[in-house]
């Protein structure tokens, strides 16, 4: 006698690996270092100075190369 494969629908395997999936995501985040507080603040005060600086920066060379353009091509 050949023996029968019982397929089962699709959601109740959505459901099964939706509970898979979670169970292996929190698994996964009680394993992540955690940055403390002071390192937290610490580093978005480097992102911020250094995200400030290169908007200056590059505001200032970008400014500069239109105006040297604009002089160049429409000559003020």
């Amino acid at each position: 006698m050949k023996a029968i494969r019982v397929r089962r629908g699709f959601f109740p395997r959505l459901r099964s690996n939706l509970s898979k999936f979670y169970e292996d995501t929190r698994a996964e985040i009680r394993k992540v270092s955690w940055p403390t507080r002071d390192e937290v603040i610490r580093l978005s005060i480097v992102v911020i100075v250094l995200s400030v600086s290169m908007a200056i920066f590059l505001g200032v060379i970008v400014d500069g190369i239109f105006l040297w353009l604009y002089r160049l091509i429409g000559g003020i």
